[in-house]
């Protein structure tokens, strides 16, 4: 059976999140139904999150179960790398000083080169624009999941935030290949970045950040 997907919007908790139902082509998927829950282990604790600040790319974020998160953020690599390995999670960051004021658009470009992932190619669940609470900037968002290798479901956020002439971009990948309803679990660790991360992020005075090229 070809597999499809169909996104629905569900509230948790008295929180927004974004919730996935697998059918089949051509089948209707049932509405409101919500899948049994998940392992404890496939996603993020609900405390002992930590805020990470990055001085060299002047940002800081809260991280879910933010010990756990095994950080690289230094050297000649343009990204602040953040590795997760119980939820099979990485999270990258990078930000530069523009010559001008540049559209959030405009500022994802600059970094497909080094090297995005290509969310075109998955099923998007999340398109929009939000602002970031107490900053004069806003964020350009994109959420989605495809199918990976036999058995495996990905899930992709790909975001840009400008202020001024900062530029941030920010790239969420994990991956499920096991346990009951993957396709549940990659939405949950999904609805935690677009929900919790994302609307934590500040811009702080930057130490080195990398100016942009003409």
């Amino acid at each position: 059976m070809r597999i499809c997907f169909q996104s629905l919007a569900a509230r948790l908790g008295g929180s927004f999140v974004l919730s996935l139902v697998i059918v089949g082509c051509g089948q209707s998927a049932i509405q409101g139904e919500v899948a049994s829950p998940s392992q404890p282990a496939a996603v993020f604790a609900e405390n002992g999150s930590g805020r990470y600040q990055s001085a060299r790319f002047g940002f800081s974020l809260t991280l879910p179960e933010g010990a756990s998160w095994r950080i690289e953020d230094g050297g000649r690599s343009p990204w602040m790398v953040a590795t997760h390995d119980e939820t099979s999670s990485r999270l990258r960051i990078r930000a530069s000083t523009e010559r001008s004021a540049l559209s959030r658009e405009a500022c994802l470009d600059g970094s497909r080169e080094l090297g995005l992932p290509d969310i075109e190619s998955a099923i998007v669940i999340d398109d929009r624009v939000e602002p970031l609470t107490g900053e004069e900037a806003s964020v350009w968002l994109r959420a989605g999941i495809r199918i990976g290798e036999p058995g495996s479901i990905e899930g992709i956020v790909v975001a840009s935030a400008v202020s001024l002439r900062r530029c941030l971009v920010l790239v969420y990948e994990t991956t499920v290949d096991q346990g009951p309803h993957p396709e549940q679990v990659v939405a949950e660790r999904l609805a935690v970045v677009v929900h919790s991360v994302l609307p934590s992020l500040h811009f702080t005075p930057p130490l080195g950040l990398p100016q942009a090229e003409r």
